[in-house]
């Protein structure tokens, strides 16, 4: 915005007698047609839908509170983070809210049928016991939403986050500080004295998994 104005100064300024009230100037001084403002996408080549939602409450659950509802003020980031979920309510007639997130709360919910939240974001650590529990929805689902988009960020190059051929996503902000390196700590005695399998063995022969 700031290189339009600059450029409608200059062309406010130039005193040019011949120069067409549309166009800019160039270096050279001749003149070129002011460029037609792009149009919005639209759903069909990447756009977001039209849609009202009569005022709909969307709830959120995170551990981290400042993903949504950052101190106004706090920073740039967080201003535009609070600017985007007003335009977001604005723009779809709807509600954002925030509750903590807690997986004891989502296995609840679910065995009772009741709501918990319309989105989760979920730890690392507590990934496992959501696969087992069939609690995740397929992302390539949700419609106007491109996972291959350049914005999505790629950092399951040695599949971290990959289980029995698919990829899940965790809200794991370190995870893509050079491929964090995890580890496992496991006492070798109870091993021999409960009889169980090497780990190592199983590790070598691909045979570990979550169970």
């Amino acid at each position: 915005m700031l290189i339009m104005a600059v450029a409608v100064l200059a062309a406010g300024c130039s005193g040019g007698k011949n120069t067409p009230s549309d166009a800019t100037p160039t270096p050279g001084g001749e003149a070129t047609p002011t460029p037609e403002p792009t149009p919005e996408p639209t759903p069909v080549d990447g756009g977001l839908p039209e849609a009202d939602l009569g005022g709909y409450v969307f709830t959120v659950a995170d551990t981290n509170m400042n993903r949504w509802f950052p101190e106004e003020g706090s920073s740039d980031l967080a201003n535009a983070i609070n600017e985007r979920i007003k335009w977001v309510e604005e723009k779809y007639n709807c509600k954002i809210e925030y509750k903590t997130h807690s997986e004891e709360e989502i296995g609840a919910a679910i065995m009772a049928g009741d709501k918990y939240a319309d989105f989760f974001i979920t730890t690392t650590w507590e990934m496992a016991r959501h696969i087992v529990g069939n609690r995740l929805v397929d992302m390539n689902t949700i419609p106007n939403l491109d996972l291959t988009a350049d914005y999505w960020k790629k950092h399951n190059e040695y599949d971290q986050y990959s289980y029995n051929g698919k990829t899940f996503g965790a809200a794991a902000p370190f995870a893509d500080q050079a491929e964090e390196i995890w580890l496992m700590a496991f006492n070798k005695a109870i091993i021999e004295e409960l009889g169980l399998e090497n780990p190592y063995d199983l590790v070598k022969n691909n045979e570990w998994t979550f169970e």
